[in-house]
């Protein structure tokens, strides 16, 4: 809310007002409420996205990225610091190529990403438009939320072996 709608409500007799400046997508990023319509196409990104997305350090072997990744069925594994920020992305065509390296030595840096706000729609038609299968979400700040993948519907095309991030 804006800091004047914060001060109108304040002067109206509310106790407990906050100028959330970070947004609505810092307040998505937290998991907390909104209010939307209940539309059928007004679903978000964060109400279908896996929470529960492999990760990777930048040390580890792509072999070990690998089978973490492939455990939950994912083409992709994320590179993240302690702080849970995306540093980039270990795809399935450099893990079949590269097993005995590092994730640093083989990621892509600096991979596309959702915010979790984006209508369901328009995440699809962007993984369909790029031909991708699967996108990482993160908050404003960069830090790993989950991963948004193409329905069943969608998921008749296949995601190209290389260069998956556009």
């Amino acid at each position: 809310m804006s800091p004047r709608a914060a001060w109108r409500l304040e002067s109206l007799g509310f106790d407990e007002v906050f100028d959330y400046t970070a947004g609505k997508v810092d307040w998505l990023a937290f998991g907390l409420p909104v209010e939307r319509d209940e539309k059928p196409d007004s679903a978000m990104v964060i109400d279908l996205m896996e929470r529960e997305v492999p990760t990777s350090r930048l040390d580890e072997s792509v072999a070990v990225i690998k089978q973490r990744a492939r455990q939950k069925s994912l083409p992709l594994c994320p590179v993240v610091n302690q702080e849970g920020i995306v540093l980039g992305v270990v795809t399935e065509d450099q893990w079949n190529r590269n097993a005995a390296l590092t994730a640093e030595e083989v990621m892509q840096a600096g991979p596309t990403t959702l915010r979790p706000n984006v209508s369901v729609q328009n995440a699809s038609e962007f993984l369909n438009r790029n031909e991708l299968s699967a996108i990482l979400v993160t908050s404003s700040d960069g830090k790993l939320m989950g991963i948004f993948k193409r329905t069943q519907s969608d998921s008749k095309k296949q995601m190209p072996k290389s260069d998956i991030w556009s």
